[in-house]
């Protein structure tokens, strides 16, 4: 317990750095702010783990893992958010951006009056009993939730990295997709698949897989932001129809248009 206690602070760590490296980047672009904001909800999902761990009753690890989820939740709807803007694969329009926040006053409601994952959690010596609360109508309405979302944040990638003609955003792409599959698969598996069927004792090692797709994330936006203007990024807009270009001077304004792209990505 000690090791993971050990650990979770770490980590608490990573996650605030990685906030402020993103609002360092730039903190006048949305897609940074929100990269922000997701970092500061893994920060106090982290936070309230080590608590949990922590705790010297099963009350208090409860509490500590109901206030976790809430943290949760908004992390999941907006990375969806985030993905959104990042990849430009969705319209983010405000009737989307609506649907996409949606879930999250029935989550936290349910969250608040019964439970999302674990009906009960009773600490056994180094590690912690989750008892499932599978069955329940809050359990599977948060299965769906973030089956879905994942589902969303994968498709996006991949159609972000398939329809791109630079060999940079394949990359950035393929790394995010990789990265997220990883991390949503094995934290599912750990809090989800595995619970219902089986005995289950757990140490919350979701905590640290999601620092996977949170640093290729931030490796995707640090390499974006400052991404070299080339003449296939200008070219793959205007084969888009995204630019109408008449005159070598119109062509030499979207030149200079796209260089303050490229510095802020998400102002497309």
């Amino acid at each position: 317990m000690k090791i993971i206690s050990l650990l979770t602070i770490i980590f608490f760590g990573g996650y605030l750095y990685c906030g402020i490296y993103a609002l360092y980047l730039n903190p006048k672009v949305i897609i940074n702010r929100l990269y922000v904001i997701m970092s500061l909800c893994l920060a106090g999902f982290t936070l309230c783990s080590f608590l949990s761990v922590s705790s010297g009753s099963s009350i208090e690890l409860m509490r500590f893992h109901k206030a976790g989820m809430f943290f949760i939740v908004v992390f999941f709807a907006m990375t969806l958010h985030y993905f959104i803007l990042l990849t430009s694969q969705a319209p983010a329009k405000p009737l989307i951006i609506g649907l996409v926040y949606l879930p999250l006053p029935f989550l936290v409601f349910f969250n608040i009056t019964s439970s999302l994952l674990y009906s009960e959690i009773i600490q056994t010596g180094g590690a912690l009993s989750f008892v499932s609360s599978y069955g329940s109508f809050p359990y599977f309405f948060y299965i769906a939730f973030i089956t879905i979302y994942n589902i969303f944040y994968l498709a996006l990638v991949a159609r972000w990295g398939k329809r791109s003609v630079l060999k940079k955003t394949k990359i950035q792409a393929r790394v995010l997709f990789i990265s997220l599959f990883i991390a949503f698969s094995s934290g599912m598996l750990e809090e989800i698949l595995i619970p219902p069927v089986t005995p289950y004792t757990s140490h919350q090692l979701s905590i640290f897989f999601f620092m996977i797709p949170m640093a290729a994330a931030l490796f995707t936006v640090s390499r974006t932001r400052f991404m070299a203007l080339t003449s296939e990024y200008v070219s793959e807009e205007i084969v888009n129809n995204k630019l109408k270009v008449k005159s070598k001077i119109q062509l030499l304004d979207v030149c200079k248009e796209y260089t303050l792209l490229a510095q802020n990505p998400a102002e497309k």
